[in-house]
């Protein structure tokens, strides 16, 4: 049975770097793609979090207008 998980959000404290993930649609997680535990810009270590409800939102307009995986 799937099991949905809620909104992520992974960030880098050493670079900054911050990534989304709105739609979860499995519990299933491929390293590199939807979950990270190492930076893909620096290489440091990658904390994750539940999204708030903007960044959700700001994730979701983000695909709908700029494409998945694209930045502004």
């Amino acid at each position: 049975m799937v099991m949905p998980t809620p909104p992520l959000v992974f960030a880098c404290s050493d670079c900054r770097w911050k990534q989304t993930f709105p739609f979860q649609g499995s519990d299933c997680k491929i390293l590199g793609l939807d979950y990270f535990v190492h930076c893909p810009r620096c290489g440091g270590a990658v904390l994750a979090r539940r999204a708030n409800p903007m960044e959700v939102l700001a994730a979701k307009l983000a695909q709908a207008f700029v494409g998945p995986g694209r930045k502004f």
